[in-house]
């Protein structure tokens, strides 16, 4: 961070996360975190509030895929990908 005179600090955010606004702002109680596969789509959901951006690489034998995940409310991430993916590893 610069600040207005040029003095440079380094910002940690790290406390931020324990914070009671933090809390409210970002607390998720939802049970649709992970993977959830059907046969014509497998739909990805992640909690990371911090997060600036979010890809899933996908991998299942021959097949692949990296797949940018989109910034919803309270931190959750979310992307679908088209197909059954049961079974793959995916990071």
């Amino acid at each position: 961070l610069v600040e207005e005179h040029g003095h440079r600090v380094v910002l940690q955010y790290r406390r931020i996360v324990q914070t009671e606004r933090f809390e409210n702002d970002f607390a998720y109680d939802g049970d649709d975190l992970g993977a959830r596969c059907s046969q014509d789509r497998t739909e990805f959901a992640l909690w990371a509030p911090t997060a600036s951006r979010v890809q899933i690489d996908l991998q299942s034998g021959t097949q692949s895929r990296l797949i940018e995940m989109q910034r919803h409310s309270q931190g959750v991430w979310r992307a679908v990908a088209e197909g059954d993916w049961h079974g793959a590893t995916y990071l």
